[in-house]
């Protein structure tokens, strides 16, 4: 069983017809979608097929009760605590003709995820963690949490990934500081943004060896190029083989992530075979409006 604990949100897309009219109006299309990182990343490893259980915190609102909700369809089993005081996360998500995005996010009562909550779940039958960077930014409750977690995992002999989540917040948070915390993870799941960051490089190969000492295996996201999976005295470039047109970048990361974490615990040692099904599942998130897997039976989510 695979244990994700993190942000969950609230995602409004906007994509707008053309481009955005200062002070005045543009047509487009706007869409509520279940959202965060970590969240992401459960839903993706529960439509794969692995029990994932969520931990996670929610307003007492209707956006948290649909994002509680939400889980449940994908067979999530979700330890949400409800926060009386403080309203669920949202991130307004603008998506450009290429399929980026750029956020505004109001990370509510996620900020005050407790190493308390973590004691409160049964650990029994977990073998993985995977953590986000989110589960560290902006929130000394959140670092607190994060340590704790690793610890449990230490303790307990389970394997963790870590996704770094946002080149921002990685350079406001501190390289130094990163590393001191999460090094000694198996998977560590940069794209080429966050690496660069990491490290002060641009080549791939590179920022790999580079993060290599900190990391027992770093598979570097590459968007459309792939992948470049290092393990020490072995790089593997998994090349994409099918573009998409007009893509929605939204959560392929954590799609991607969750599915070579789904494939690495089938075996450990293919890494090559894990870095095929996660381009082929990330292909899959970038057809799809939103960060979560396809409906099933072609349902719609704005029924």
């Amino acid at each position: 069983m695979i244990l994700v604990y993190g942000d969950i949100n609230l995602d409004i897309l906007v994509q707008a017809d053309g481009p955005k009219q200062y002070g005045s109006d543009v047509t487009g299309q706007i869409a509520l979608r279940g959202g965060g990182s970590a969240a992401n990343f459960a839903a993706w490893a529960s439509f794969l097929g692995e029990r994932t259980t969520f931990i996670g915190r929610i307003g007492n609102d209707p956006a948290g009760l649909y994002l509680k909700e939400n889980l449940q369809y994908w067979g999530v089993n979700s330890a949400l605590e409800i926060d009386q005081h403080r309203s669920t996360g949202k991130i307004l998500l603008f998506i450009d003709v290429r399929g980026e995005r750029t956020m505004i996010t109001e990370r509510g009562t996620n900020l005050f995820l407790s190493a308390a909550q973590l004691a409160g779940v049964n650990w029994q039958g977990i073998s993985h963690i995977h953590i986000t960077g989110y589960s560290l930014f902006a929130s000394t409750i959140l670092v607190e949490t994060t340590l704790k977690a690793l610890e449990l995992a230490r303790e307990l002999g389970l394997s963790v990934s870590f996704d770094p989540s946002s080149y921002a917040l990685l350079k406001e948070f501190g390289p130094e500081r990163f590393f001191r915390i999460t090094a000694d993870t198996e998977l560590f799941f940069p794209n080429l943004d966050e690496g660069m960051a990491l490290t002060g490089l641009i080549k791939p190969e590179a920022i790999v060896t580079n993060l290599l000492p900190y990391y027992s295996i770093v598979v570097l996201k590459l968007g459309p190029a792939g992948c470049l999976i290092g393990r020490p005295g072995q790089l593997t470039r998994v090349a994409n083989r099918q573009i998409i047109e007009n893509p929605d970048t939204t959560g392929a990361g954590d799609a991607f992530a969750a599915a070579f974490v789904c494939q690495y615990l089938k075996d450990r040692n293919n890494l090559l075979k894990a870095g095929q099904e996660a381009n082929r599942v990330a292909r899959q998130c970038l057809q799809i409006k939103g960060g979560r897997p396809p409906f099933k039976n072609n349902q719609s989510e704005d029924k």
